[in-house]
């Protein structure tokens, strides 16, 4: 999990994990302000599941409502 101070930061650290990680087995979510109610949920479920193995995000990573699997 990545914490980023604003979400202008979380989108570019996403964009550049996104773009090295294309290839390899490795999903990347995001949370912050300006991400659709859809794909937060996908994040949050994902997170629960496992399924997402990096997240970038604002504060929003360490609201009550998010329930890491396997943070390490």
């Amino acid at each position: 999990a990545i914490v980023c101070p604003t979400p202008l930061l979380a989108r570019q650290h996403y964009n550049n994990f996104k773009a090295r990680f294309e290839g390899f087995p490795i999903e990347v979510g995001r949370l912050s302000r300006l991400v659709t109610a859809n794909e937060a949920k996908k994040t949050r479920d994902g997170l629960a599941a496992g399924t997402i193995d990096v997240v970038v995000g604002t504060h929003a990573i360490l609201a009550k409502n998010i329930d890491f699997k396997r943070l390490g």
